[in-house]
């Protein structure tokens, strides 16, 4: 179980929603703490927030090709490099939301700090996760112009598809600049070339 996850039980008394086979919180975990990461940021006080989806590309293959057990291994191996990195960053609390998607919450991190992590995070997966690939959309929330949680999981869905679309490895921000959040198309990650 993750610290701040297990923490949180310890402090409040109430039990967590944990995904059985991750570890990491659930989507209803991550939804009540997307709102009130938003609220946090609404304040006088403000702040960035950022939000990455995180789709794990190829899951399916390593499925048809070595087994369910096999592929179960390598999504529990995700949920690890995220529940690690969650216990070593304080601004980062990571969920898993779907099947193959996980969410991470980046409070107190502008766009660019979102970028390397997400980086990070693609690297670690494509290095420790056999046969399996990910691909990140991000979304920022501006100091200023706060939106709801719907609209901030739109904007990192949509980055996430965007992403998905230009094929496995790819770290993609998107965001709608009327809502308040900024709009960047498409960084090359350390792997991709400047060109694309």
């Amino acid at each position: 179980m993750p610290l701040l996850v297990g923490l949180r039980q310890a402090l409040l008394g109430e039990p967590e929603p944990v995904d059985e086979a991750t570890g990491l919180g659930t989507r209803a975990a991550f939804e009540r703490d997307l709102t009130r990461e938003i609220a946090a940021v609404s304040t006088p006080r403000g702040g960035w927030l950022a939000l990455g989806l995180i789709g794990l590309v190829g899951l399916d293959e390593v499925t048809v090709r070595s087994g369910r057990r096999w592929a179960d291994h390598q999504l529990v191996t995700a949920g690890t490099i995220l529940s690690r990195l969650s216990e070593c960053d304080r601004e980062l609390t990571a969920y898993r939301i779907g099947a193959h998607t996980f969410a991470v919450v980046l409070t107190d991190t502008d766009l660019d700090q979102a970028f390397t992590i997400g980086d990070a995070i693609r690297r670690r997966v494509e290095r420790d996760v056999e046969g399996v690939g990910c691909s990140i959309g991000l979304a920022q929330l501006d100091r200023v112009k706060a939106v709801d949680a719907e609209t901030l999981e739109l904007a990192a869905d949509s980055a996430l598809d965007q992403a998905c679309l230009l094929g496995s490895g790819r770290v993609v921000a998107a965001a709608d600049q009327a809502s308040g959040l900024r709009w960047i198309a498409s960084r090359p990650t350390s792997t991709s070339s400047a060109a694309e």
